[in-house]
């Protein structure tokens, strides 16, 4: 693991408190490998490959003492295993275990770690409340977030911005035990703190935020601080990721562009703008597979594995020794990079599915991962709220059939545990994609039938999802396979009944690789021109032929 930037409390875990360091230097002494990486204002918190949690720098670290100098790692108390994320705040951080139960520890004047008082802990301790049942879990600067299995968003310590979101703001306002944010319109399957602000992602793929907004970084087109949600603009859809920073935010949308929104007085945006109230483009980039706001510059990692950072560099924070307002690669970091489930606030494929709170639930975590690429609301859902409102018998007898071979498709026992990137057992991918297509076939039966009383619209936006799924399935089964297709072009966004072409290059190393590409490509074709059971026959080739070509190698 590689760390740059400020070090001038050991921060960055090279042994030294050189103040800045310019150029990305390993972690010394680093007990595990590690799984994910996590950054506060002085202190730096790895989780490991085997689920415990190790931090280094200055401050308090979690391991029972209270030190002022700089430390190398150390074990965090009580957390050797059995932790699926880790977050750090500014002088706090907390931990959700495999269980969905959240502990913190740190710093604690406002309430951030939510135990019900203001006692700095040098020791883990349980939230309020929060043993089990959690999803998520994000450290602002003064202040902590959860997403519950459930969708719900729960915040907990500073509040005087309204940045707990339930609808409250100033000097009595903080709150030293979670309480529930207020009108998020939908469930939400991530959400992420900022220095004074707040960010969630609802399963609709839409961006809502909440807190202070001197200068934009709600992206609601003012600057007026809200103590409860309103909606970005321009992102009601279409948002796999999202970070918040000490003063700007940032999108990943699921064509592998990168938006952000917020102050850009040191070019944190990666535009020559100056501040902005609403998402732009970052200049150049795209590509991408995952993203995280800093304090005052932004990091994201492309497909291929590079890191690429803009903004503040006064401290190294960018890690090639100067200062950019557009994307400049990181030397020494320009490909294998994993895009880690830690990073603060974001929500990806990977993330999602190595949490053990969904990879229990196979079929949820595929539809929760399908919604927020911009698939409005998981598919089983829709048919089933859409059957409730059908009063012809008929049309309720074919949606429920619907139903049911979706519900095939998804049983837990066709797919492999623990979960790969929505990679099915081998055995069983024949059944999953019969299964979509026997749904897909029921569902334009409805269409086409004149005496069906469902408008065509919503029949064909729920075959566009299910085809989507398809595809999903494929790509990344290519892409395990060693051809090159990443994450990001296997959540390509579906809208209304286009299919999104592939973010990224194939590199064909195998002809079993080509022949799936090549069936990839005849899927997306037959897609295209609106025949939608032939494309599910070619993604289906097209994930055998991957599959072959992963028994090959």
């Amino acid at each position: 693991m590689k760390c740059w930037g400020n070090n001038g409390y050991g921060q960055l875990g090279d042994g030294t408190t050189a103040a800045i360091r310019n150029a990305s230097a390993a972690v010394s002494a680093l007990s595990s490998r590690v799984a994910a990486v996590t950054a506060g204002a002085r202190h730096t918190c790895s989780l490991t490959s085997a689920g415990g949690v190790q931090c280094w720098g200055s401050g308090v670290l979690g391991d029972g003492s209270s030190v002022g100098t700089p430390r190398l790692p150390v074990g965090v108390s009580g957390l050797s295993g059995g932790v699926a994320a880790v977050r750090a705040g500014d002088l706090h951080t907390c931990a959700l275990t495999s269980t969905g139960g959240v502990l913190c520890w740190g710093e604690n004047s406002h309430g951030e770690l939510g135990d019900g008082t203001t006692t700095r802990r040098t020791t883990p301790v349980q939230v309020n409340g929060l043993s089990s049942g959690v999803a998520a879990v994000t450290a602002g600067s003064s202040h902590t977030c959860a997403v519950t299995q459930a969708g719900a968003v729960l915040c907990w310590g500073y509040n005087y911005n309204g940045q707990l979101g339930d609808g409250t703001s100033g000097t009595t306002a903080s709150r030293t035990t979670p309480v529930g944010v207020s009108g998020l319109p939908s469930p939400a399957v991530a959400v992420t703190a900022g220095a004074d602000f707040t960010c969630a992602l609802t399963t609709a793929g839409g961006v809502l935020c909440w807190g202070f907004n001197i200068d934009g970084r709600l992206g609601d087109g003012t600057t007026t601080s809200r103590s409860t949600p309103v909606p970005v603009l321009g992102l009601s859809t279409g948002v796999i990721a999202v970070s918040a920073g000490g003063n700007h935010a940032c999108a990943l949308m699921a064509q592998g562009t990168v938006q952000c929104w917020g102050s850009n007085r040191f070019g944190q945006l990666g535009r020559s703008s100056r501040n902005d109230r609403a998402p732009g483009a970052v200049s150049g980039l795209s590509g991408v597979a995952a993203v995280t706001a800093g304090f005052l510059h932004t990091c994201a990692v492309t497909a291929a594995g590079a890191v690429k950072c803009w903004g503040y560099n006064d401290y190294g924070s960018i890690g090639d020794g100067s200062r950019f307002l557009v994307p400049v690669a990181v030397p020494g970091l320009t490909s294998s990079t994993t895009t880690s489930p830690a990073n603060a606030g974001t929500y990806d494929v990977r993330a999602t599915l190595d949490n053990p709170n969904y990879a229990a639930e196979p079929a949820g975590a595929m539809l929760k991962i399908l919604g927020a690429q911009g698939i409005t609301q998981n598919v089983a859902d829709e048919i089933e709220t859409l059957s409730a409102t059908v009063t012809d018998p008929n049309d309720k007898q074919q949606l429920d059939e619907a139903l049911a071979q979706l519900s095939a498709a998804l049983d837990p026992a066709l797919w492999r545990s623990p979960l790969d990137q929505l990679q099915l057992d081998p055995t069983n991918g024949d059944k999953v994609f019969q299964a979509f297509a026997d749904a897909t076939k029921t569902l334009l039966k409805l269409i086409d039938d004149p005496t069906s009383t469902i408008p065509d619209a919503p029949l064909q936006a729920l075959v566009d999802r299910i085809v989507a799924a398809d595809r999903m399935l494929a790509v990344t089964a290519i892409s395990a396979a060693g051809g090159g297709v990443t994450t990001m072009a296997a959540t390509a966004a579906v809208s209304d009944a286009t299919m999104a072409a592939a973010a990224s290059p194939i590199h064909r190393v195998d002809k079993k690789i080509e022949e799936a590409m090549k069936e990839l490509e005849k899927g997306d074709a037959e897609a295209l021109a609106g025949k939608p059971r032939k494309a599910i026959d070619h993604y289906g080739k097209a994930w055998k032929k991957a599959q072959e070509a992963i028994k090959k190698s």
